[in-house]
């Protein structure tokens, strides 16, 4: 690169920074370095100019945050619509905005509609969900926190962006914090729960939840780890509209979901973590497809067995392990972490990969089986239900009906093998990848089977 197009390049790198120093040492530079100063002058002033003039259409285009007209002219009518009591002791003028508690929620939303029909015309008023979202400035509606002096108070920032609205109100010097990934140790809704109270342990903020004359201690990390999972839940999120919003609106929500738990007898046979496993202690309860560890008296751990829950809790517990079956021939390893394979079979030489499909259906069908039960504890792991599926393989036999495996592959055609036992059926790939499972007795089997018959008449 030449010294003239060093002298541009650097030009545009610094334009933002002091575009007039940058045209002086350009035209310094290049007198230095040639004769033709005056030409080169030209040139590197016409390439500033260029320059200059696209840092300015950047500029333009980054827009800056504008509040909608109707919300900037309701805040300037606060000191008229509400009493000066509630300014004092509820409103505050934040950085970038106005703060107002949650209980002042359903009486601001209220006013900000009559404010639109009266003043701006409108025929209908805005939604609950539509009126907050244009007042916080955001379709993510999201809780905060702002401290004064050893109280908490918990609320909503109205967004203003730049604008310094005229009202006079109370001023807040503080930051406020983001209650969507934080609980505040003083946050008001801890006494507003009956049945449920908090304090500083040894490791930081833990809860005490009253249920069925039992006092049941939590943290903060068993919290966050049920807001994992019901945001996966579509049922969950519909009954608690407001679930996103903080974590807070997560305590209200996993409160009320625990309450209505119930114990899950010995009896019952359920797939529990492996880390549970040798523990003795250990309760299990249940409400919907939730399911929570009590271990004296504290929640441990919690998990679903449904949807996206059910396939990450039962990967989860397989990443990574080794082990050999019964025959003590046949070993399984799985992978750690992203692979096409949930894990691998080692069988007569030859090395099965296995699709989540066929042991996400294994699972599924498993506990209609009272073969399969009675070959297991009530009390089970993952692992426990990978050893009965890989024992099921190895003592499987070959079917030779290539009009049934047709019918059962998703492609027909392909090279694909079926193997059965006690009318459960691996469908299988000429290189021994472990496809599909199913049962001989299920709809969709004897469907795809009656389809088969229908065909070849």
């Amino acid at each position: 690169m030449n010294t003239e197009e060093n002298v541009q390049t650097e030009a545009k790198e610094r334009i933002e920074e002091s575009p007039s120093e940058v045209v002086n040492e350009v035209v310094d530079s290049t007198s230095k370095d040639t004769d033709s100063s005056e030409v080169k002058k030209q040139d590197v002033n016409s390439e500033v100019k260029e320059a200059k003039e696209g840092v300015e259409a950047v500029k333009i285009q980054v827009k800056k945050f504008e509040p909608h007209e109707s919300v900037f002219k309701f805040v300037e009518t606060f000191v008229t619509i509400f009493d000066k009591k509630i300014i004092e002791s509820d409103l505050r003028r934040a950085e970038n905005g106005i703060f107002f508690p949650e209980e002042r929620l359903d009486q601001l939303l209220e006013l900000y509609n009559n404010f639109l029909i009266e003043t701006f015309g409108a025929k209908d008023k805005l939604s609950f969900t539509k009126a907050l979202s244009r007042l916080l400035g955001s379709n993510e509606i999201s809780q905060v926190y702002i401290l004064e002096g050893k109280t908490c108070k918990a609320g909503y920032n109205i967004a203003l962006g730049e604008k310094k609205p005229s009202v006079k109100l109370p001023i807040y010097k503080g930051k406020s914090l983001s209650a969507v990934e934080f609980l505040h140790p003083r946050d008001p809704l801890f006494r507003q729960i009956d049945s449920l109270s908090s304090r500083m342990g040894k490791n930081g903020l833990e809860f005490q939840l009253d249920y069925k004359k039992r006092k049941l201690r939590f943290d903060p990390t068993l919290l966050r780890r049920f807001i994992t999972l019901a945001k996966y839940s579509t049922k969950t999120l519909k009954i608690y509209d407001r679930f996103n919003w903080s974590q807070r609106e997560a305590l209200k929500a996993f409160v009320a979901i625990f309450k209505k738990s119930r114990l899950v007898g010995e009896s019952y046979s359920l797939v529990i973590p492996s880390f549970f496993r040798k523990e003795k202690n250990a309760e299990y309860y249940n409400v919907a497809n939730y399911y929570f560890v009590v271990v004296n008296d504290e929640i441990k751990f919690c998990y679903e067995l449904r949807g996206k829950n059910l396939s990450y809790f039962l990967r989860s517990q397989i990443d990574g392990a080794k082990f050999t079956l019964k025959d003590k021939e046949t070993k399984y390893f799985g992978p750690k972490g992203r692979s096409k394979h949930w894990g691998y079979f080692f069988l007569r030489g030859n090395k099965y990969p296995m699709k989540a499909r066929a042991f996400l259906s294994f699972y599924e069908r498993f506990y209609s089986s009272q073969a399969n039960l009675k070959a297991i504890s009530n009390r089970h792991s993952t692992r426990d239900l990978l050893s009965s599926f890989g024992e099921l393989l190895v003592k499987a036999e070959k079917l030779s009906s290539p009009g049934l495996i047709n019918s059962l592959s998703r492609k027909p055609g392909r090279n694909e093998e079926c193997r059965e036992i006690d009318k459960q059926v691996f469908l299988l790939s000429q290189n021994y990848e472990i496809r599909e499972y199913f049962h001989r007795y299920e709809k969709s089997y004897n469907k795809k089977k009656a389809n088969l018959a229908k065909s070849s008449k």
